[in-house]
């Protein structure tokens, strides 16, 4: 069941051959979708009934550099997206899910970059997806570099200083 917009809509996936016997117990808080239907297909349309993101913080579409590292090895990025509690950024190397990596991120406000331990959560799809990278999660972002961080996403977009000031 999805929550929409205050009501509750139910999403069912059927085999058309059984549509004669279903199609009596359904009204209009019922959705009906096909299993003929290709994966991609009703993967975007389950996720376009969702009316929010399903996030801890909201992310912003920015670019900045980011140099990731896991053990000796070292390789610059671009985010392209970031949020409090993670960021997508654009890369070609392999990296596990579930892997630490170490990042640091270049603000233009900051005179050294922000330290950050993250755990790769995902790889991007490239039947849905037009770049190459993996999603991060962070894992330890000290109280400082955090603060900075904050501040630094919330002037490229006020709505979540508002927001935040609002207790949303």
């Amino acid at each position: 069941a999805l929550a929409l917009l205050g009501s509750t809509k139910v999403v069912l996936l059927a085999d058309e051959r059984f549509l004669k016997q279903i199609e009596p117990h359904l009204d209009r808080r019922h959705l009906l979708l096909s299993p003929s239907w290709s994966p991609v297909l009703l993967r975007r349309y389950i996720l376009s009934l969702v009316p929010t993101e399903m996030r801890c913080s909201p992310r912003l579409m920015l670019r900045l550099e980011v140099e990731l590292g896991t053990g000796p090895r070292l390789w610059m990025c671009q985010t392209e997206n970031i949020s409090e509690s993670g960021m997508l950024v654009r890369t070609n190397q392999l990296l596990l899910v579930g892997a630490e990596v170490r990042v640091a991120i270049m603000l233009p406000t900051c005179e050294d970059s922000i330290k950050i331990k993250a755990e790769v959560v995902r790889h991007t799809n490239p039947d849905l997806e037009t770049i190459r990278g993996v999603g991060l999660r962070f894992l330890e972002l000290d109280g400082a570099e955090k603060a900075a961080l904050r501040e630094y996403l919330d002037m490229q977009d006020d709505s979540l200083a508002a927001n935040r000031e609002s207790g949303i």
